[in-house]
C-alpha cells in the first residue's frame, strides 16, 4: 500500500459523519437583522406593544409583534443602544418600577474585559440609536460575597428583577467557579438596594435548588417579576454541549414574593414542581398582557443547531404558554 493511499485512509478515518438531521426544530423559529442571534434577555413594552428582545452578541434592541401566536420584526433596522463605551454580552433585562417605560439591561459579568461588566438604563424608542444611562455598580462587594456564599469568585449573571417598590434589584447567577473554564451550576439571587444610577453592595443571598424538583442541577437562566401578580418566574437550564440533542433542555418555575421577604435560608431551599420542561436552552421568560407566557431560546452553540433544518445562525426558537 502506498504511503499517499495509507494517509488518505487515515484523514477519511478522523473526519467526523455529518450529523443525521432530527428535522424541524422543537419550536417555531423566528430571526434577527445580526449574523448570530442569541437571544438572551427580553421584555414586554407596554408603551410601544411590542416584545423588546436583547442579543448577547450585539448592542441592539429588537423589537417584536407578537399577536396571533407569531414573533415578527418590528423594524428591519433596530435601534442601538448608545452606552457611551462600548457594552458586549446582554443577559438580563428587568422594567424598573418606579420609571415606567424604562428598563435595566445587565452584562454577564464573567469576563475581565469592562465591556461585560457594565449595568446600563434605557428607555425604547423608534429611532437609530437609543440613549442608555450607565448605572454604577459595586463590582468588589459582589465578588465578595458571591465567595462568601460559594467559596469561588468567578461568577456569570443571567437574570435580574426589581421588587414590588423597586427598592432592590436581584441579581440572578448562573455559574461560580474558579474561572469560566470550570463553571458549576447555582440559581442564586443577590439582593442588591437600587438607588437609580446605581446598584448598591448585596444585602442579602438567596440560594435555590433545583435537584428535588426534576433529579438534577440546572444553572439559572432568566429571573423576572410577573407585574400582574407579583410572583416571580424563573427559568433553569442545561448546555451539556452539542453533539445530543438532549444535551440542551431547562425547565420554568414560579414562587411567591414572600419567599424573598423572608429571611433566607442557611441552606439551598428546594425549587417546587416545575410548570415546563423544555426541548432547548431556554433563556429568556417574558409575561404578556392576557396571562399568556413568551418562552425565547439562546441555542448558542451552532453545533447544537445543526441537528436541525433550517436552522442558521440568524435565527433563534420561541414558545408561547398558556
Amino acid at each position: 500500500m502506498s504511503r499517499l493511499l495509507l494517509a488518505a485512509i487515515l484523514l477519511a478515518g478522523a473526519v467526523s459523519p455529518a450529523l443525521a438531521s432530527a428535522g424541524p426544530p422543537p419550536y417555531p423559529l423566528f430571526s434577527a437583522p445580526t449574523p448570530k442571534f442569541e437571544p438572551s434577555a427580553a421584555a414586554y413594552d407596554p408603551g410601544s406593544g411590542l416584545v423588546l428582545v436583547l442579543n448577547d452578541k450585539d448592542a441592539m434592541v429588537h423589537g417584536y409583534h407578537w399577536q396571533s401566536g407569531r414573533l415578527e420584526p418590528a423594524t428591519p433596522t433596530p435601534p442601538k443602544l448608545d452606552a457611551a463605551g462600548a457594552i458586549r454580552k446582554f443577559e438580563a433585562m428587568a422594567p424598573i418600577p418606579d420609571a415606567p417605560g424604562e428598563y435595566l439591561a445587565v452584562t454577564a459579568f464573567d469576563r475581565e474585559d469592562p465591556a461585560y461588566r457594565r449595568i446600563v438604563r434605557f428607555k425604547y424608542a423608534a429611532a437609530k440609536s437609543i440613549p442608555a444611562r450607565p448605572v454604577e455598580v459595586l463590582l468588589s462587594a459582589i465578588e465578595a460575597t458571591v465567595k462568601k456564599a460559594t467559596g469561588q469568585r468567578w461568577f456569570k449573571i443571567e437574570g435580574a428583577a426589581f421588587d414590588k417598590t423597586g427598592a432592590n434589584l436581584y441579581l440572578g447567577v448562573r455559574n461560580v467557579g474558579p474561572d469560566f473554564k470550570h463553571p458549576r451550576d447555582v440559581v442564586l439571587l443577590l439582593r442588591c438596594p437600587f438607588h437609580g444610577d446605581k446598584v448598591g453592595a448585596p444585602d442579602a443571598v438567596f440560594h435555590f435548588s433545583t435537584k428535588e424538583a426534576i433529579g438534577a442541577d440546572e444553572g439559572l437562566s432568566d429571573f423576572v417579576r410577573d407585574p400582574a401578580t407579583g410572583d416571580y418566574w424563573l427559568l433553569t437550564s442545561k448546555e451539556l454541549g452539542w453533539k445530543n440533542i438532549s444535551d440542551h433542555g431547562g425547565h420554568l418555575f414560579r414562587f411567591p414574593a414572600a419567599w424573598l421577604d423572608a429571611d433566607p435560608a442557611a441552606i439551598p431551599r428546594p425549587l417546587e414542581k416545575s410548570l415546563a420542561a423544555f426541548q432547548g436552552k431556554c433563556e429568556a421568560v417574558v409575561p404578556l398582557p392576557g396571562g399568556q407566557k413568551l418562552i425565547l431560546f439562546d441555542s448558542d452553540d451552532e453545533g447544537w443547531k445543526k441537528h436541525f433544518d433550517g436552522f442558521t445562525p440568524e435565527k433563534a426558537m420561541y414558545l408561547f404558554l398558556p
